[in-house]
C-alpha cells in the first residue's frame, strides 16, 4: 500500500499522466465490455447486471453521490451509466432536471433505454466524445472492476470528469485500506486522488471514508470561491 508521502515524492512523474490517446484505452474499454457482457447474460436481477450483488448497496452508494448535489433542478451526466438505475433512484428523490447517461456498453444501454424510455443515453467513449457542460459529473462503481487500469487512467478519467462540469464532479471507489483484496476488483489509495486533485484539478474538495464499508466517495468544486469568514 502506497503512502501519501509516496506520491508526493513521485508527484512531479504521476501528476503528468498520459493521455488517452497514449495509453491503450481500447484494450481496456474491450476488457470492460468483456466483464459486463459477461454480468448482463446471467439470468440475475438488473441490478448484477452492472455488477451490484444488491439494490440497497447500489442505493446506498447513490444516496452518497446525491448528498452532494444541491438542487433536484440541474443537469447530470452519468458516465459509465450502465443500465441506468441511478435516474431511477434520482427520480425517487424528486429529481426534475436533465440526465444524461453515457456508457461503452450497448448491452446495459438497451436495457437503461428499455426501461427509462424518456432519458437520454448514449453510447461513446466519454474521452473522446464531444459533450455539454453538465452542472453536476457522477460516477459510481465504473471503476471498481478490474480490467487492467492504472492509476494514470483514473486520473484521466476524473479529470475529464472535472473538465465537463460546471458546480461539481462526484464519484465512488473501493479504498485500497482494506483488511483483504480480490483480483476481481480495482483499488484506489484516496491519498493520491487527494495529490493529483490539489495539483492539477481544484484546491477544493471533500472526501467521504466514512458511510459505506471500504468505499468513499469524492467530490470536486469546478468554482473555488470560498465562504467569507
Amino acid at each position: 500500500m502506497m503512502s501519501l508521502a509516496h506520491f508526493t515524492r513521485s508527484g512531479r512523474t504521476a501528476m503528468k499522466s498520459k493521455t488517452a490517446d497514449s495509453l491503450n484505452y481500447r484494450t481496456l474499454f474491450s476488457k470492460s465490455n468483456e466483464i459486463y457482457d459477461a454480468a448482463s447474460r446471467r439470468k440475475a436481477c438488473k441490478t448484477y447486471h452492472s455488477l451490484w450483488t444488491t439494490k440497497s448497496g447500489q442505493y446506498h452508494r447513490f444516496s452518497e453521490i446525491l448528498h452532494f448535489i444541491d438542487n433536484m433542478d440541474c443537469s447530470i451526466l452519468d458516465i459509465g451509466c450502465g443500465n441506468g438505475r441511478l435516474v431511477e433512484f434520482l427520480n425517487y428523490n424528486g429529481f426534475t432536471g436533465k440526465y444524461t447517461g453515457v456508457d461503452i456498453n450497448s448491452n446495459l444501454l438497451k436495457e437503461a433505454r428499455h426501461d427509462f424510455p424518456g432519458q437520454e443515453f448514449v453510447n461513446a467513449d466519454f474521452f473522446k466524445k464531444r459533450i455539454p457542460l453538465h452542472d453536476y459529473v457522477v460516477m459510481s462503481g465504473t471503476l471498481n472492476a478490474n480490467f487492467g487500469q492504472d492509476m494514470d487512467f483514473v486520473f484521466n478519467f476524473i479529470r475529464r470528469m472535472h473538465e465537463l462540469s460546471r458546480k461539481k464532479s462526484v464519484f465512488n471507489a473501493i479504498t485500497e485500506y482494506v483488511n483483504f483484496k480480490e483480483k476481481e476488483m480495482y483499488y484506489i489509495n484516496p491519498a493520491a486522488l487527494i495529490e493529483y486533485t490539489v495539483r492539477n484539478l481544484s484546491p477544493k474538495f471533500e472526501i467521504r471514508h466514512s458511510f459505506v464499508p471500504y468505499n468513499f466517495t469524492m467530490c470536486i468544486h469546478k468554482n473555488i470561491k470560498w465562504i467569507p469568514f
